[in-house]
C-alpha cells in the first residue's frame, strides 16, 4: 500500500522505469517555497513531468504541471478540458487543495472549492490516475459487471491505494496492482500498464463495452484477443496506419513471412530478400479512398554462427540483398566493416 509521497516515488520509478533513466529534475529548475510533497515529485519525477509527448505519463488526463508560487498560492494542475485548475497554499507543508476555474485566478476566497484536506493526498491520486490513462497499454471495461472484482480476486490484485480524494469529492478513486507491480487498475474500469500484455489477462467476449488501447491506439474489436491470436492476413484490410504499424510489431515480421507466404527475390552471403505483395496499403481517410498499395519488402539476415535470424523492413523498391543491407548500414557496404553484422 502506498501510505506518503516517498511511497509513491518509489512505485511510479518502478511503474515508469522504461521511460527514462534518469527521471529527477535538476535543483535549478525547481521552485524554491514549495510544500515538500510537491517538491519531492519535482525531485524525483520531474523529468517525466517535462517529457513532451501526450499522453505522457503526467498528462495523459489531466496535467500536473512544474509550478511556481504567486500571490501565496500554487497552481499545480489542470484538467484536461480546461475547466479547472488545481491550487493550494504556498506557506503549509500539506496545505489543503482548492479548485477554481482555469481562467479566473481569482484572489477571493468565495471563488475557491475546497476539495482535499492534504495536498499529499490529492497528488498521490492525480499521479496514480495518470498512470494508469498514460500507460502504452490500456484497457478499459464496463464496470457494472463485475469484471473488475473477477479479474482483481484472479490475478492476485492487491489494493496500492484506497479511497483516494481528488477533483470531485463524490468520487473516491481506488487502485489495485498486480504482483509484479506492472498492472495497475481504477476502480473506474482502467487497467494500464507500460510494460505488459493486458490482453492476455482478459475475455473479451464477456463485455461488449470493452475498449482496448495499445500503445495509444484504440483497437477494433477483432483485435480483441490475445497477441498469440492475432493474424498476419489483417494486414490486406486494415486500413488505419496506426492500427496496421501496432499489428507489425505485435505479430513480427518473422510470422508475417511465413502466414503470408514471402517470396524470396534475392540472395547475397547470408542475407535474403523477399517480398510480400498487397500489403503496404497507403489510404486517405479524409476523403475515404484508396491511394497506393505497395509491397512490403523485408531483408532476412542469419547469423553464420548461431543461425538466429533477424528480419527487419527495407525500402519498398529495394531490388538486391546487398543493396538491402547496404541501407540497413546506413549507406556503408558491409565489406566496408571490419566485422559483418
Amino acid at each position: 500500500m502506498i501510505e506518503s509521497i516517498d511511497d509513491l516515488i518509489v512505485f511510479l520509478k518502478h511503474f515508469h522505469r522504461n521511460l527514462l533513466e534518469d527521471p529527477s529534475l535538476p535543483p535549478e529548475q525547481i521552485p524554491d517555497d514549495l510544500p515538500e510533497g510537491l517538491a519531492k515529485i519535482y525531485r524525483e519525477l520531474g523529468g517525466l513531468i517535462a517529457l513532451e509527448q501526450h499522453p505522457g505519463p503526467f498528462n495523459a488526463q489531466d496535467t500536473l504541471i512544474i509550478a511556481s508560487p504567486h500571490n501565496g498560492k500554487i497552481v499545480f494542475c489542470f484538467e484536461n478540458q480546461g475547466c479547472w485548475a488545481a491550487m493550494c497554499p504556498a506557506d503549509r507543508q500539506d496545505p489543503p487543495v482548492y479548485l477554481t476555474e482555469c481562467d479566473e485566478y481569482t484572489e477571493r476566497d468565495e471563488d475557491f472549492e475546497l476539495v482535499c484536506d492534504s495536498l499529499n493526498h490529492f497528488l498521490i491520486t492525480l499521479c496514480l490516475q495518470e498512470a494508469v490513462f498514460g500507460s502504452l497499454n490500456l484497457v478499459c471495461v464496463h464496470k457494472a459487471d463485475n469484471i473488475l472484482d473477477t479479474i482483481i480476486a484472479k490475478e492476485k490484485f492487491q489494493p496500492l491505494w484506497l479511497n483516494g480524494q481528488y477533483a470531485y469529492i463524490y468520487r473516491l478513486q481506488d487502485f489495485y496492482i498486480s504482483e509484479d507491480r506492472d498492472m495497475l487498475i481504477m476502480n473506474n474500469g482502467w487497467v494500464g500498464s507500460q510494460t505488459r500484455q493486458i490482453l492476455d489477462i482478459f475475455d473479451p467476449n464477456i463485455d461488449p463495452k470493452i475498449r482496448i488501447r495499445i500503445h495509444g491506439v484504440d483497437l477494433p474489436r477483432r483485435y480483441w484477443t490475445k497477441f498469440s491470436e492475432w493474424k498476419a492476413e489483417w494486414l490486406f484490410d486494415e486500413e488505419n496506419a496506426e492500427i496496421r504499424r501496432v499489428l507489425i510489431e505485435q505479430v513480427g515480421y518473422e510470422k508475417i513471412c511465413k502466414e503470408l507466404n514471402a517470396i524470396e527475390i534475392d540472395t547475397w552471403r547470408e542475407y535474403t530478400l523477399m517480398i510480400i505483395d498487397g500489403v503496404e496499403v497507403e489510404y486517405d481517410e479524409e476523403n475515404d479512398e484508396l491511394i497506393d498499395i505497395e509491397p512490403m519488402v523485408l531483408l532476412k539476415m542469419t547469423c553464420p554462427s548461431t543461425n538466429h535470424i533477424h528480419i527487419l523492413r527495407v525500402p519498398p523498391d529495394t531490388t538486391s540483398a546487398e543493396a538491402a543491407i547496404t541501407w540497413v548500414n546506413h549507406g556503408i557496404h558491409p565489406d566496408k566493416f571490419a566485422i559483418q553484422t
